[in-house]
């Protein structure tokens, strides 16, 4: 990996004292939710709706990190990657909104996530040259592909606050290969490697204070702050976890404390923090470094972003909401009800629309079948918003399928099938939404054996039923080309599929045409994925 340099930021120089007060202010996953949202995270309807108040927007985060900054002197503001792909804005404009908005946010510095290499160099290339912060690609390695633009993504920065020299260091998920659509020649290598040798040469530079920005996740993120022995604060993201001290607002899931504090063999404590997602809070960690620039204290919790919204920011997006307001005009449709999908390791009403909505398209009589296929499946990552009882809008659709996937019909063996839901059951963004299918899980088994029970609707019957699946029979289903190229890793499909039709068909169209056809839904939960416990001798489909 060619070594980048590391920048010296001067800031305002406060008395050098023993110790650091330092506060961070930090956001992640904010996938181009410029706009505020409601409390449960969807699109807000009406921000003047006092009995469904929204938060956030790019309007309340330039006010609040302005205000926090101007009252409090060391302050660093971080951002841990992820924010292309998911709203309206990133479906129309690309990185050019998305650069026009975060410049407006005074960042120090900001990891890149997956997402942003969704486009490949076509969106990360101009994103890089057009961005005014420090961008942070400490385990990318560009190799051929290096240019001056991918050297603005540096591995570290340093910036002097309170007379402390602080080092900022990046990271991005390695998963980024398997889940986005990076070019080949790029690695992404091992966080934990590649961090070492830059804080080691941070450190021999007399950086004693060093925070790690970046995605990987909580999970991945609290292993790092174990095996990282000169990180003293990792700001996270990947996860959307909402880490928080106390009752979240709203009843909003909390994954874990604010900070989260892992201590390691040598007694270091290192703080963990991530901000949820879609820009509903702000992080604001206080930490206090003690002389040998080690944490010594620690305070804080992530903000709910309301009240005041900065004037410049929001006269910035109104060019954009001008352009897209036909779109939020346009009503498709209504829901009698919430359809979301909340996680990767359950059924979920928003994946039963979307899938049978590829169904239903594709139905057609075939030689001795009622129809050429009967079922279908989507990973839980593609679908990026929820929706409220009430109208549906163009714009609604566009925001939960906004990546502009084409459907395949492919053929598959049965025994492929039972290998790609059990490549499922590892749950997260891959986890299998399906229609047509009843899939039976035991999540205590070991992994590799957690699928019970596969059955598929049949074709070739006079009256539509499921029965099981055979490993040496072959049947067709319906998924995006994202799955079939072997996205969230399922190299499953991509190596053994037999046949591979692409129907010209884009995902977002089709659920459009469902919802005007089937309106009002009434989409729900059907038992279409079903777990078992209290079986733990019983793994494996069975024969």
């Amino acid at each position: 990996m060619s070594p980048r340099p590391t920048v010296l930021l001067l800031a305002a120089v406060s008395i050098v004292s023993a110790q650091l007060q330092l506060t961070i202010l930090h956001n992640n996953d904010v996938h181009s939710y410029f706009d505020p949202v409601e409390a449960s995270t969807a699109a807000c309807r009406d921000p003047n709706d006092p009995a469904r108040p929204c938060y956030g927007g790019i309007g309340r985060l330039v006010s609040a990190v302005k205000a926090i900054k101007e009252q409090t002197p060391n302050t660093l503001v971080l951002y841990g990657g992820d924010i292309f792909q998911g709203y309206l804005y990133y479906t129309l404009f690309k990185w050019r909104v998305v650069v026009d908005m975060m410049n407006l946010v005074p960042y120090d510095a900001m990891a890149l996530g997956n997402h942003e290499f969704d486009d490949g160099l076509d969106g990360l290339l101009p994103y890089l040259d057009g961005i005014n912060h420090q961008q942070l690609c400490t385990n990318i390695d560009f190799g051929p592909l290096a240019s001056p633009t991918t050297d603005k993504c540096l591995s570290s920065v340093v910036r002097e606050i309170g007379g402390h020299k602080v080092g900022v260091v990046g990271f991005t998920t390695p998963e980024t290969r398997a889940i986005s659509n990076p070019p080949p020649a790029i690695e992404f290598l091992d966080e934990v490697t590649s961090l070492r040798s830059e804080t080691a040469k941070l450190k021999a530079q007399g950086v004693n204070i060093i925070i790690a920005v970046g995605h990987s996740g909580y999970e991945r993120e609290k292993e790092m702050a174990e095996q990282l022995e000169d990180v003293d604060v990792i700001i996270g993201g990947h996860s959307n976890s909402l880490l928080y001290t106390g009752v979240a607002p709203d009843g909003d899931h909390v994954t874990g404390p604010y900070p989260t504090v892992v201590r390691q063999p040598s007694g270091r404590s290192v703080l963990v923090v991530q901000a949820y997602k879609y820009g509903k809070y702000l992080g604001l960690l206080n930490v206090t470094f003690d002389s040998n620039g080690e944490v010594a204290d620690w305070s804080g919790n992530p903000i709910r972003l309301e009240g005041e919204q900065d004037h410049e920011a929001e006269a910035v997006l109104q060019r954009y909401k001008d352009q897209i307001s036909e779109y939020e005009r346009e009503v498709i449709g209504t829901t009698l009800v919430q359809l979301a999908c909340t996680d990767g390791r359950s059924e979920c009403s928003l994946g039963n629309l979307i899938t049978d909505s590829l169904v239903r398209a594709l139905l057609a009589p075939s030689a001795g079948q009622w129809s050429q296929v009967s079922a279908a499946v989507i990973n839980t990552g593609a679908i990026r918003s929820r929706l409220a009882p009430g109208n549906i809008t163009l714009s609604d659709v566009l925001n939960i399928q906004p990546f502009g996937n084409t459907i395949r019909l492919v053929t598959l063996s049965g025994e492929t099938l039972r290998q790609m839901f059990e490549h499922s059951a590892l749950g997260g963004g891959g986890f299998l939404q399906v229609s047509g299918f009843r899939v039976t899980y035991n999540m205590d088994c070991p992994m590799g054996i957690r699928l019970l029970h596969l059955e598929i609707v049949c074709t070739d019957c006079l009256v539509p039923r499921l029965e099981p699946v055979r490993a040496e029979n072959t049947y067709r289903v319906l998924m995006s080309n994202y799955l079939t190229g072997a996205g969230d890793g399922y190299d499953i499909i991509r190596d053994n599929k037999i046949e591979e039709l692409n129907t010209g068909l884009l995902d977002v169209d089709l659920m459009r045409n469902h919802i005007e056809q089937f309106s009002p839904v009434i989409s729900g939960i059907e038992s279409r994925l079903v777990f078992e416990t209290n079986f733990t001798s019983r793994c494996g489909v069975s024969p």
